[in-house]
């Protein structure tokens, strides 16, 4: 399984909210006031490139999304989401080192995340994402 967090500012989660199904725009918060969002995905390591390519497929669930406060570090602001999704998503997986995005097209910035831990799965070797 691969986790990517998606670093958004208010006008780019915006865009992409407005751009969702309406059943998906429903399911999304609208941004809080005073926060910024993290987009969370959960996905098979073979769907990273189309999520990057901006047409995701071999999703687990649904994206979710976090609300942050201002100070809050993208890195820890993406443990917190895995910790929460797996809270709520008890079982047994194996997984790759998440990806952080922090920033959108047209120069979309991808870092791995090892979060000081050991991971599953190899990290991501798409194209455009540094360790």
């Amino acid at each position: 399984m691969q986790f990517v967090g998606e670093v958004h500012t208010a006008e780019t989660y915006a865009a992409w909210r407005a751009a969702q199904r309406p059943e998906l725009r429903a399911s999304t918060p609208p941004l809080q006031p005073g926060s910024w969002p993290l987009l969370f995905w959960t996905l098979r390591p073979s769907g990273v490139r189309a999520l990057l390519q901006g047409k995701p497929r071999d999703l687990y669930t649904a994206p979710s999304v976090g609300m942050m406060p201002p100070a809050m570090a993208y890195q820890a602001a993406l443990a917190a989401i895995i910790a929460g999704w797996l809270e709520d998503n008890p079982g047994s997986y194996r997984f790759a080192p998440p990806i952080l995005i922090t920033s959108q097209a047209p120069r979309m910035r991808c870092h791995i995340e090892r979060l000081d831990r050991t991971w599953d799965l190899p990290a991501s070797e798409t194209v455009g994402v540094k360790r």
